[in-house]
């Protein structure tokens, strides 16, 4: 672990997203960078460049208040914190930056209790997830940091043949020596038994010597048994594999739409061409 974006608007939901990061990752080789994206609606050449000078003169007064504050929360700052800003869309430009930079993580800040996942996840953090190679951990507004013992890692058939960058959760588990808990809920017996060997070397091929539990429950609502599952046990941390570029899995919105608390990190498998 490396490099960390942190998309940030300076909402109070964003300054937890960035707290929840420096918790978890306060070391003197990381560097993270707070990035603003400035949006600028469709005008012309003139307009334009006052728009970015107005912006722009803004976010230097904001950035400032916002070192200030991290300086304040975090007297032993060791972590290395950047600020970035941009005019223009704010996907695209963490995409580009993700490509020029080895971005290791994006972390996203998200809002809400409302129960809705639309409102509760935001269309820049699903739209985030879908675009992005890189794993993103989106942290709640009402989530409180604390190290993540326990995980619940969702696996699935995903899992089973497909290169998985999970680098970043190996790190989170052996930074806080974690035990993962690997869910597989199945909703079906034809071949149950042959996937559930096939899922477990994979897990033992992936964490190695990371303690990693398969558990295996069954039910026709996998998001339901996952729930369950979380309500049921003390969980720090929920992880999931989606893939990256196809149609947003649902699962994703539902699972974090559930838990208003709990912090969700989403690695991607790699299906497509990059």
């Amino acid at each position: 672990m490396k490099n960390i974006l942190i998309p940030t608007d300076f909402s109070q939901n964003a300054k937890k997203a960035t707290d929840y990061a420096l918790s978890l990752f306060n070391e003197q080789d990381i560097t993270i960078t707070l990035l603003n994206v400035f949006y600028i609606p469709y005008a012309s050449a003139d307009v334009v460049y006052s728009y970015s000078d107005i912006a722009n003169e803004n976010v230097t007064q904001l950035f400032k208040h916002e070192l200030e504050g991290i300086n304040k929360k975090f007297p032993d700052l060791k972590a290395k914190i950047k600020t970035s800003f941009h005019a223009g869309d704010v996907i695209n430009v963490v995409c580009s930056i993700e490509k020029k930079e080895k971005i290791d993580l994006i972390v996203m800040g998200t809002q809400g209790a409302s129960g809705l996942a639309e409102v509760f996840m935001g269309s820049r953090t699903t739209a985030m997830i879908k675009n992005v190679k890189t794993p993103v951990l989106a942290v709640p507004e009402q989530a409180q940091y604390k190290p993540a013992k326990r995980i619940l890692f969702a696996a699935g058939e995903k899992l089973i043949g497909q290169k998985v960058n999970i680098a970043v959760l190996k790190e989170i588990a052996n930074r806080n020596q974690s035990k993962i808990e690997a869910l597989y809920v199945s909703d079906c017996d034809e071949n149950k038994e042959s996937i559930i060997q096939s899922i477990d070397g994979e897990l033992n091929l992936n964490f190695g010597e990371i303690p990693c539990d398969l558990i295996v429950k069954d039910g026709l609502n996998v998001e339901k048994e996952i729930q369950k599952y979380a309500e049921q046990h003390p969980i720090d941390l929920m992880a999931m594999i989606t893939s990256r570029g196809s149609i947003f899995h649902e699962s994703v919105t539902k699972l974090v739409a559930m838990h208003t608390k709990l912090p969700l990190l989403v690695m991607h498998t790699n299906t497509k061409t990059d």
